[in-house]
């Protein structure tokens, strides 16, 4: 027997395993495992082949030679015509935090336009920049403090920094006005008042003099013209100076006076009372100004009505008042004045009428009395019906409550005050007991205030917790129960449990359950849900986000289980996992129902080798049926036994040529397997020869 050739051909559709998850070029048919962006996915080679659409034909470096195979256009073997426009999540991260968003599917380029935000600090701009889930939470204030302008005035006021969300940092605080006189710094130039104010800070204009708003013109009766006199010591006011009067009026002591209205003006000496002669005369106790009527005076010999010319001294005549006093002429004729009439209950005041020709007449003041409720100042103290005797039997009012007959009663003090037919007399103003409400006040007079809702000394009902009218029932959207925590120094309402589909949030919120439940994710806080946990949960080691179902968990209880259906309960994570969790049926999260009957790739190895088939999901059981041979030693059986790419490579020999018989007998075949698998045959048949 010779050996020939063995050639052996084998027919696969092209592009078969283009795009397919591998680990090693045999599983790619032809093509070779290529790492992509999302791992390694096979290619196929194009040196004679022209590439399918959405694949390009690039040169490759692998295995240190360069080779030409067909890769997707958009670089991803996840994202292509089957699947245009999907949107899956995307997250940008950095140190500063995580933000979330979505990115779609665009065959022509791949996994693009992923809306997650930058993660950035925190500024003032009504965004979330770090995506921490608070706007705006502890910017950074800018340097320094800020100030406050206004259009025309050089001031600047100072303010204080305060985020205003999507406008900014605000400056809070006055803007800079006009300087008025009001002893403040209008303009915040550093200066208050400077505009009405001299060089050593007086207020010297004649608006404003010695003070804001103290203005000089029309201050002075009769007065023709008024300075603001600013004296030469710096310690001394500026002050409001007649410098001329009004015709028929002379300056007097910086007034305008009459040319007569010295007589009887108050005097300390001769000095005050202004013309030549004029004196300081003694009466009532004190001085009171004459005028000069003899022979030759300046204002004549004759003294107006009610006053006559006495002779004072050795040839000194002056005008005193007929009734003797200043305090009673004719000038003030009929004019009263206080008098009072005293004893041991007090003083009574009254009335004095001028005569101007005799002087002063009786006091019409009454005599004093003990105090009584009759609304007359009897000891005339000045106050009316005060710390008059009051009864003796005590004011107070009853009331029997029907709920307890518990009888209860309100005191007060006796009131002396206005009662009917506008009389005065003694008012008993007790208030009358009634039921306890929540209002701050003892309703029912027992020393207690609000006592029927308070516990501990607290209020603490849910219609008046922490305080009357304080009430919990409704406070919280979708709280099914509330409570007053008593536990607080002061009660507060606090949510205890939430409606269904809602978990507590807080003591006061209840938000929805988010569907995140199996769910692809980088960290717990993703899983939003306290409890729920960020957890390894697929053959791949990829994490998703998985429900807390201990017996602390916050998810509701559905109908005696808190996983919903397709899952259950597991101590411990198929993949690496702790804690009590909502597991798949199949045990994974890229197995569920709406997966159901999907295929994927799976491998079966051993020490022979590895061979790839499919496997379909099964919800209930997960990844089940797969198709791949079990590898073995390879034999002669036309078969490639150990799925390492090569078909009876131990016998080389196999399909090469081969012959049988001599001579005319001869016949040419090719040697094949021999049909136990250990060795090779030659397929001719030797033919036979023919009698001579």
């Amino acid at each position: 027997m010779s050996v020939g050739a063995d050639v052996v051909s084998v027919c696969v559709p092209e592009g078969a395993n283009l795009c397919k998850p591998c680990r090693v070029d045999t599983q790619c048919g032809g093509g070779i495992c290529h790492e992509l962006a999302e791992g390694q996915f096979c290619t196929r080679d194009c040196d004679a082949i022209d590439c399918s659409a959405g694949y390009e034909c690039q040169e490759i470096t692998h295995g240190g030679q360069m080779t030409k195979q067909c890769v997707p256009v958009n670089g991803t073997c996840s994202c292509g015509p089957a699947n245009a426009g999907v949107e899956r999540a995307c997250v940008r991260e950095s140190a500063l935090g995580t933000c979330q968003g979505f990115e779609h599917c665009e065959p022509a380029t791949g996994w693009v336009g992923c809306t997650a935000r930058e993660p950035s600090v925190e500024i003032c701009d009504g965004i979330d920049n770090d995506c921490n889930g608070v706007a705006d939470d502890s910017p950074v204030m800018p340097q320094g403090t800020c100030y406050n302008e206004a259009v025309g005035i050089e001031g600047q006021c100072p303010g204080q920094w305060s985020c205003g969300g999507e406008a900014g940092w605000l400056c809070i605080g006055p803007a800079p006005a006009v300087e008025e006189c009001n002893y403040r710094d209008d303009d915040c130039d550093g200066g208050t008042d400077e505009d009405f104010r001299d060089a050593s800070g007086r207020y010297a204009t004649l608006a404003h003099c010695g003070q804001c708003n103290n203005g000089c013109e029309g201050r002075i009766p009769f007065a023709q013209a008024v300075i603001c006199e600013v004296p030469q010591a710096t310690v001394e006011a500026p002050y409001c100076r007649v410098t001329a009067c009004q015709e028929g009026w002379v300056l007097f002591n910086n007034a305008c006076v009459p040319p007569l209205s010295n007589l009887c003006l108050p005097c300390d000496s001769d000095a005050d009372c202004g013309y030549g002669n004029d004196r300081c005369l003694p009466m009532d106790g004190a001085g009171y100004c004459g005028r000069d009527c003899a022979a030759g005076a300046p204002q004549g010999t004759e003294c107006p009505g009610g006053f006559t010319c006495t002779q004072v001294g050795a040839g000194d005549f002056q005008c005193m008042p007929q009734s003797g006093t200043c305090q009673c002429t004719l000038a003030n004729n009929g004019m009263k004045r206080p008098c009072e009439n005293a004893n041991e209950f007090g003083a009574c005041i009254g009335t004095q009428t001028c005569n101007g020709l005799v002087g002063w007449e009786a006091c019409t003041a009454v005599t004093p009395e003990a105090e009584a409720c009759d609304g007359i100042d009897n000891d005339c103290n000045g106050l009316i019906d005060d710390n008059p005797r009051v009864p003796d039997e005590p004011c107070a009012r009853t009331w029997t409550d029907p709920r307890t007959s518990v009888e209860y009663t309100c005191l007060a003090p006796w009131r002396c005050g206005p009662v009917a037919g506008g009389t005065r007399d003694w008012i008993c103003d007790a208030a009358t007991p009634e039921a306890e409400t929540c209002n701050g006040l003892d309703d029912n007079c027992d020393g207690l205030v609000d006592e029927d809702f308070k516990v501990d000394g607290k209020y603490g009902t849910l219609e008046h917790c922490g305080a009357c009218g304080v009430s919990c029932v409704g406070l919280v959207e979708h709280a099914d129960e509330m409570r007053c925590n008593l536990d607080l120094t002061k009660p507060a309402c606090e949510v205890v449990t939430c409606a269904p589909g809602y978990w507590r949030a807080s003591s006061l919120s209840c938000l929805e359950f988010p569907e995140t439940l199996c769910q692809q994710c980088s960290s717990d806080r993703a899983c939003q849900v306290p409890g729920d946990h960020c957890e390894p949960a697929d053959s791949l080691g990829r994490t998703y986000c998985l429900w807390d179902c201990s017996a602390d968990s916050l998810h509701p209880d559905l109908g005696g289980a808190i996983c919903p259906e397709g899952y259950e309960c597991r101590d411990q994570e198929p993949f690496g996992g702790t804690g009590s969790h909502c597991v798949p049926m199949s045990g994974t999260c890229d197995c569920l129902a709406a997966d159901a009957g999907r295929p994927r790739l799976c491998i079966i190895e051993n020490g022979f080798g590895r061979c790839q088939g499919t496997e379909t999901c099964d919800p209930a059981a997960g990844w089940v049926g797969c198709n791949a041979a079990v590898p073995a030693p390879e034999v002669c059986n036309d078969i490639d036994d150990n799925c390492n790419g090569q078909v009876d490579e131990p016998y080389p020999a196999k399909g090469t040529v081969c012959y049988e018989g001599l001579g005319a007998c001869r016949a040419e075949g090719v040697l094949v397997c021999n049909g136990a698998g250990d060795g090779l045959v030659c397929s001719a048949v030797a033919g036979t020869g023919e009698p001579e």
